[in-house]
């Protein structure tokens, strides 16, 4: 008997102290928010101000819609659109069958050659003569199709049509709407184009890893996040922005060195087959300008012509690895400069 009731106080210690120490760490359900919607002072009804709230932080206010946040309480809701954590079942069974969008940069590179690409390896692995698209297009398109199922390869239209597709699923299914306007808000804030084949590849993972895990989170990291992606890179021809050609090139070779094999934090996503950057390389201000006029300060911000020449120095070097055969080191810009 004193031996169960030992066991019995014993458990009922450590029950307690489960109870405790679980106070600490855990947060109930059911607190408040700490902000606060004050729709009732602006003579606003529930369902006014539930509806406002989808017009604003959704893609669109519906009958059900209204019901389900005022069912969840609007503050609640509002504080889940926030945290950006619903699960969302339904829709990934829907995206499930998109496994393009997953692919690496490298992967798609390697998949969704360019036409040019292409057509340089069926010409090379003695596939198709080039020469007969002269006389009959509807064979040689026919060839090159069949040429890139053979080796596993397709075409850079199906992987945009998936990108685009999950897009519209997100936007129409998704629980956590918040997360898909920003997401939305800031791939056009920061914004690439389809358009320019240097960086249309890697679009999809420039949103999937760049703009999407950032939407909700600190503009700092986002900013910096989107100046190191392949794609803004691409499309703000950052990549072959270069020190002048009367820096030291040993110096310059030196500074490419070090950040190759050192400094990773400063490393992007590599590619395997970059374009080749013009011969005549230089300082390349376009991203610099981006980044004051657009993505930041805006176009009255107060900044000058120097200070956006002095930070397309600071940017020069960052580039895209590895660099194969077809891709120039890029020249570091070595002394300080002032911004």
């Amino acid at each position: 008997m004193k031996a169960t009731s030992r066991l019995f106080y014993r458990l009922l210690i450590l029950f307690s102290g489960i109870l405790l120490l679980s106070s600490f760490f855990y947060l109930p359900e059911n607190i408040a928010p700490s902000f606060d919607l004050p729709y009732k002072k602006a003579g606003l009804t529930d369902r006014e101000a539930a509806a406002h709230l989808l017009s604003r932080f959704t893609y669109g206010a519906t009958p059900r819609g209204v019901d389900e946040v005022i069912k969840i309480g609007l503050k609640k809701w509002f504080s889940q659109q926030l945290d950006g954590k619903l699960p969302d079942d339904s829709l990934n069974q829907l995206l499930s069958k998109y496994d393009d969008l997953k692919l690496s940069n490298e992967e798609v590179t390697r998949i969704f050659p360019k036409p040019g690409q292409v057509l340089r390896m069926a010409v090379q692995d003695g596939v198709v003569n080039k020469d007969s698209v002269k006389t009959d297009k509807q064979a040689y398109k026919t060839m090159l199709l069949n040429y890139m199922q053979q080796k596993g390869l397709k075409p850079e239209q199906e992987l945009f049509r998936q990108f685009i597709n999950q897009k519209m699923l997100r936007a129409a299914y998704s629980n956590n709407q918040l997360q898909e306007v920003m997401t939305d808000f800031w791939f056009n804030h920061f914004n690439v184009s389809i358009s320019k084949n240097d960086c249309a590849q890697f679009i999809p993972a420039y949103e999937r890893d760049v703009i999407r895990p950032n939407a909700l989170g600190s503009f700092t990291n986002l900013l910096l996040a989107t100046a190191k992606s392949p794609a803004m890179l691409y499309y703000l021809d950052n990549f072959s922005s270069a020190a002048s050609n009367n820096q030291p090139k040993m110096q310059a070779r030196r500074l490419m060195n070090r950040q190759q094999n050192q400094d990773t934090s400063m490393q992007v996503m590599a590619v395997n087959n970059p374009p080749k950057p013009k011969k005549a390389q230089g300082l390349n201000e376009n991203y610099a300008r981006e980044v004051m006029e657009l993505h930041t300060l805006g176009v009255d911000g107060g900044y000058t012509q120097q200070d956006v020449t002095n930070a397309a120095k600071v940017l020069t070097g960052w580039t895209i690895f590895p660099i194969n055969a077809n891709f120039q080191a890029i020249k570091r810009v070595s002394n300080e400069q002032a911004v």
